[in-house]
């Protein structure tokens, strides 16, 4: 697990999303001060934009959806409402389980 690493949560982008419960945007991970510790693992997976979308349930969030670009990447916003829709989708089927 990554946050094995000793890094709070509450530091990475995950963590301001469980936080705020808000959707949180990386274009570029490599200038994301929040992703400062995770940088040799994301170089070694070879991710360098992402956004955290929370799976909410009524006021609840139950998960996050979190989508990974090997590019820099601008989100649009058609993109982040189909996120926003998909995470919406998958914390129905979680709660339905």
């Amino acid at each position: 697990m990554v946050y094995s690493k000793g890094v709070p949560i509450t530091t990475s982008p995950s963590g301001v999303v469980l936080k705020t419960g808000r959707y949180y945007l990386v274009p570029n991970i490599f200038e994301e001060p929040r992703d400062k510790p995770w940088m040799d693992l994301t170089r070694e997976v070879g991710f360098s934009a992402q956004i955290f979308m929370p799976m909410k349930q009524k006021d609840e969030i139950i998960g996050l959806l979190n989508i990974y670009m090997a590019n820099p990447h601008e989100f649009t916003e058609t993109e982040i409402v189909f996120l926003t829709v998909a995470a919406s989708q998958a914390a129905a089927v979680i709660e339905n389980i």
